[in-house]
């Protein structure tokens, strides 16, 4: 099972098959507003 802040997100998997620097995958992720739940204990 996906983590929450992947869920919707799976139609998205083809742009994680591409080779991406960790600045622009947390970048993706602050522009879904996944980093909300990042910062959750």
């Amino acid at each position: 099972m996906a983590p929450d802040h992947l869920d919707g997100s799976l139609d998205e998997v083809a742009f994680y098959t591409t080779v991406l620097t960790p600045e622009q995958i947390m970048n993706h992720y602050r522009a879904s507003g996944a980093d909300d739940h990042l910062r959750k204990p």
